[in-house]
């Protein structure tokens, strides 16, 4: 996790002051990323995710431009954090519950009003591994907005150009159905270390 120190208004704008990563964001690295440093990032990721859910907060954004990776890169930090907890309702952000398109669940898309879950951040984790092992950003867009059969086989159809290995770690991280998803982050990070 990045560091939080605090926050403040300037000119009418709120702004969060956190700790410096000398790095870079995990979205900018994709093409030079191999298989161990998308593993070592995304246990990074989940260890995170775990510690947040562990004190009872939805992250709600989820995604590689907000993971940062020192340029040693034995740091992983998850940043852009102002969407949980008491920052949220400090400075009042307007704006959607559940962060970017690209990584929302389909639950959050397609149901107005819905909030942001510990189910769906369990999503967004899992679009994160899937972009990372294809390299690239906005595949799941087209996903999260289908459903039914459409979904499964669209997810089906995606699913078949990664390793074999990840597939059935995938397909229950992506599941349509939040209540099929891993139960939590500590589970998917046991079912990870088994791949």
């Amino acid at each position: 996790m990045i560091r939080y120190f605090d926050h403040r208004p300037y000119d009418g704008t709120w702004y969060v002051i956190e700790e410096y990563v000398d790095g870079s964001d995990v979205e900018k690295l994709l093409n030079i990323l191999e298989e161990k440093d998308i593993r070592k990032i995304f246990m990074g990721m989940l260890s995170g995710a775990a510690y947040l859910h562990d004190w009872g907060e939805v992250i709600r954004d989820i995604k590689l431009d907000n993971v940062l990776v020192s340029t040693d890169g034995h740091a992983v930090k998850i940043t852009d954090l102002q969407f949980i907890g008491d920052l949220r309702r400090i400075i009042a952000i307007e704006s959607p519950t559940w962060g970017s398109l690209r990584y929302a669940a389909p639950e959050l898309v397609q149901n107005e009003g819905a909030s942001a879950s510990f189910q769906s951040d369990i999503y967004s984790s899992g679009v994160c591994l899937y972009y990372m092992l294809i390299k690239e950003t906005n595949s799941v867009r087209n996903l999260n907005v289908l459903s039914g059969e459409a979904y499964d086989r669209k997810l089906g159809e995606m699913l078949n150009v990664i390793d074999p290995k990840y597939r059935g770690f995938l397909q229950q991280c992506l599941n349509q159905d939040p209540t099929k998803r891993f139960s939590s982050v500590q589970e998917m990070r046991y079912h990870f270390e088994k791949i």
